[in-house]
């Protein structure tokens, strides 16, 4: 999704949305600091003042219950547009979900990063490991008062496991060793870096699908559908997006699976993201259908398009690849890199792009950007 523009803040704030579009766009408010900043800019507006006169309908907090169903996708419609509601007028609660939600994703890493207890450890070590990792999950049932507290749990995450591996790595390598790997990219992609290539996963390929037009055919669809097309995802809430139609009313948005089962939703906005998550390790396909104000309909991609298809990461790789981006996050060429390993074609392109952009004399990197972008 681009920005919002102001009318659709305004919209918004006036709850002039269904609660589909106001999920969606609440997904991307939470993501999105451009867009936070126009909407904080625009409560203080006395324009939309007394549209936003129901800010206080709540003079509570959100139960931590609630702000953990939030985080993790399981609120109903109904109950995360109320959350929405009182997110967006309380900044105790909105900074707590930040927290709650950023912290999630370290704990994730953090287990994803752990090494497995080993005879190479010593028995204190093994406890220390035990002890530390039951610390982190008992911390995701506490609620999060200051932001400081979730940065001390990130730091000590990170600086736990790097000793542990460290002691682990002191058992069998030379001194010094263990620092030098600790300061090293992971090998697979030290080896793409000096290869000056990436191999395209080849499970990429039956997510690829050709045009059923032929030479000469001017046919041109009226609208397009955006992304995820021919990639993985690593996310299980991934955000789907398509092109505006004139004159539409409404969008009905069909994923499904290899079995037939359906996931999807009827909304007003281009943009949705599922709240609950999609099965890991499953093959997708989606299409989207415009409902025009005539009674007319239109569907893309449509023949002679082909078919938009993706496909859920494993949980195994949703964990590394977890882990790569919290230990490497302002590596964007380590990053791009990792994420196409792992299919993730989109992320790669992003990241591969930045590196490029703020490197430009690096045609290596450059080079691997092209080959990506020529996958599909």
């Amino acid at each position: 999704m681009t920005h919002l523009d102001d009318r659709t803040i305004r919209r918004y704030l006036s709850k002039s949305v269904d609660t589909s579009e106001r999920v969606a766009l609440f997904d991307h408010l939470s993501e999105c600091e451009e867009c936070r900043a126009a909407l904080n800019a625009a409560i203080g507006d006395t324009e939309v003042s007394d549209v936003y006169a129901w800010r206080d309908i709540d003079a509570e907090h959100l139960p931590y219950e609630t702000l953990e169903a939030l985080v993790d996708g399981w609120l109903s419609l109904g109950k995360r547009d109320h959350a929405a509601d009182h997110l967006l007028a309380c900044s105790t609660c909105r900074d707590e979900f930040e927290d709650l939600k950023a912290y999630r994703m370290t704990l994730q890493s953090a287990n994803a990063m752990a090494p497995e207890p080993s005879s190479n450890m010593s028995s204190g070590i093994r406890d220390v490991l035990a002890g530390f990792l039951s610390f982190l999950s008992s911390l995701s049932q506490r609620r999060f008062v200051f932001a400081s507290a979730l940065a001390v749990c990130t730091v000590a995450a990170i600086a736990f496991f790097a000793v542990v591996r460290m002691h682990i790595a002191s058992s069998r390598t030379a001194p010094g060793a263990e620092i030098a790997k600790a300061l090293e990219r992971p090998a697979s992609i030290e080896a793409d870096l000096s290869a000056g290539s990436i191999k395209m996963p080849a499970e990429l390929s039956s997510l690829m699908e050709r045009s059923d037009a032929v030479r000469g055919d001017d046919t041109v669809a009226e609208f397009t559908i955006g992304s995820p097309i021919a990639t993985f995802v690593s996310n299980l809430t991934p955000a789907f997006s398509w092109s505006p139609v004139n004159g539409a009313v409404g969008y009905d948005i069909d994923v499904t699976d290899a079995n037939g089962k359906q996931y999807g939703a009827s909304i007003v906005g281009t943009a949705w993201r599922p709240i609950n998550a999609l099965p890991p390790s499953t093959t997708f396909t989606w299409q989207v259908v415009a409902h025009k104000a005539d009674g007319s309909r239109v569907a893309a991609p449509a023949p002679p398009s082909p078919r938009a298809r993706f496909r859920t990461l494993d949980a195994p790789a949703v964990g590394r690849l977890a882990a790569i981006h919290a230990t490497y996050a302002t590596d964007e060429l380590t990053l791009g890199i990792a994420d196409a390993q792992a299919g993730v074609v989109g992320d790669a392109r992003a990241e591969l792009s930045a590196f490029v952009a703020a490197h430009r004399a690096d045609h290596a990197a450059a080079k691997l950007l092209a080959q990506v972008k020529g996958w599909r």
